[in-house]
């Protein structure tokens, strides 16, 4: 809550509800039984001062910090590598298919771009859900191989 350090300040309407909101919620947690919910949320909006609203509240934790927001999918370094090897081939390949007498070829670039294409859907959807890939360090060792066979 953002109340001033003065208890003496007057509360704003916004105050109250925000110490209304935290009561229903520390009812919903089962700190307050629903007499004491309703004898606490009338003395909130009956507050005149900070001071008055703080001794609604003050033998409840205080609430939980917000999780942090999650990181726009372009800050991932994997997203930022699919992306320019996705743009780079691209326009590279398309390059050599205008230098090369677009005209009388088919557009083979297309194949390029789905490659590239789905490689980048992929680093996105991992970055948007969280999904982080596997570390080399974090696999299980490979078995040994077979006697006889070379090891891959």
């Amino acid at each position: 809550m953002c109340m001033a350090h003065d208890p003496t300040q007057r509360a704003s309407d916004a105050e109250r509800e925000e110490v209304a909101d935290r009561l229903r919620a520390a009812a919903a947690e089962g700190r307050l039984d629903p007499d004491e919910l309703d004898e606490r949320v009338g003395h909130a909006y009956a507050a005149r001062t900070h001071g008055e609203l703080a001794k609604v509240t003050e033998d409840l934790p205080a609430p939980a910090a917000l999780p942090a927001p999650p990181e726009p999918a372009w800050k991932n370094e994997h997203v930022r590598h699919r992306l320019a090897g996705f743009i780079v081939a691209n326009v590279v390949c398309n390059g050599v298919w205008l230098a090369t007498g677009a005209h009388t070829h088919d557009w083979w670039p297309k194949w390029v771009l789905l490659g590239t294409g789905i490689a980048l859907v992929a680093a996105l959807v991992h970055a948007v859900f969280g999904i982080e890939e596997e570390k080399e360090r974090d696999r299980l060792p490979r078995p040994p191989a077979p006697p006889g066979l070379p090891r891959l």
